[in-house]
């Protein structure tokens, strides 16, 4: 089976717990957010930065689905709402905007993810946005 590009990008993460995190972005969107909300809760060595950053991303994505095909997947996403992933994407980069530590693990992830899937990734919103 190929591997996804979301999957190559996370392969270059060395933290085995952000590998994993990092892995279900784009394609376990609900389940990266829980996996990230615990990784905060209980391990106080992790990278919070680079953990706030794939739950929100991971927020987005849903708020994105949920935008195009109405509820029809809310199951996936434990019944929530789109206002309720709205205001979790906003949390989660409030938070990541008040990081001391600011570490560039998203931003190596996002470029190689979108590289890998043969975008031009120079002309891609987030690109043109990116702040950190």
């Amino acid at each position: 089976m190929e591997k996804t590009p979301d999957q190559l990008a996370a392969e270059t993460i060395k933290d085995p717990k952000l590998r994993d995190l990092y892995s279900g972005v784009h394609d376990l969107p609900y389940q990266t957010i829980i996996k990230g909300q615990k990784l905060l809760k209980e391990d106080k060595e992790i990278d919070r930065f680079a953990v706030l950053q794939a739950i929100q991303r991971s927020a987005e994505v849903i708020v994105q689905d949920i935008g195009e095909h109405g509820d029809a997947n809310i199951i996936e996403y434990g019944n929530h709402d789109l206002k309720y992933f709205k205001d979790l994407k906003e949390d989660f980069k409030s938070q990541a905007d008040k990081c001391k530590i600011k570490t560039d693990v998203f931003k190596k992830y996002f470029e190689t993810s979108y590289k890998a899937s043969g975008m031009d990734l120079e002309k891609t919103y987030w690109y043109k946005n990116y702040k950190y």
